[in-house]
């Protein structure tokens, strides 16, 4: 499952599961974001899919991160910024993040995007 996309189908198939819990190291290659949705990380690297279905779709609407992830790039932030809806989620993620985590390295950044929306 680790290497190969084919195998974890298959697994999938056989087991159904709908919720992985993995480091962000552990796949080498990238689960669809069409079919598994992150509602979980942190600093030490664990990561939390669910899958995108029916039956986990309000799951997914309330703790789903879109935009927040560990070490956001500037190119992705100077995008997220340009749009103030795609800004107030990400302050919501980071607010969320920090309330279920107690990380604090991106409370700095929810500073700034609190300066942006009140222009």
């Amino acid at each position: 499952m680790r290497t190969s996309p084919q195998v974890f189908r298959l697994v999938h198939e056989t087991y159904d599961f709908q919720y992985l819990l993995i480091s962000d190291d552990y796949l080498t290659w990238q689960l669809s974001s069409r079919d598994w949705r992150l509602v979980y990380l942190d600093r030490t690297g664990a990561r939390t899919f669910i899958k995108n279905s029916p039956a986990n779709h309000e799951y997914i609407q309330n703790n789903q991160y879109r935009f927040y992830t560990n070490g956001l790039s500037e190119s992705n932030l100077s995008e997220i910024i340009s749009d103030p809806h795609a800004t107030k989620i990400l302050e919501e993620e980071i607010n969320r993040h920090y309330q279920i985590t107690g990380e604090k390295p991106d409370l700095q950044l929810l500073a700034v995007l609190k300066q942006i929306n009140t222009r």
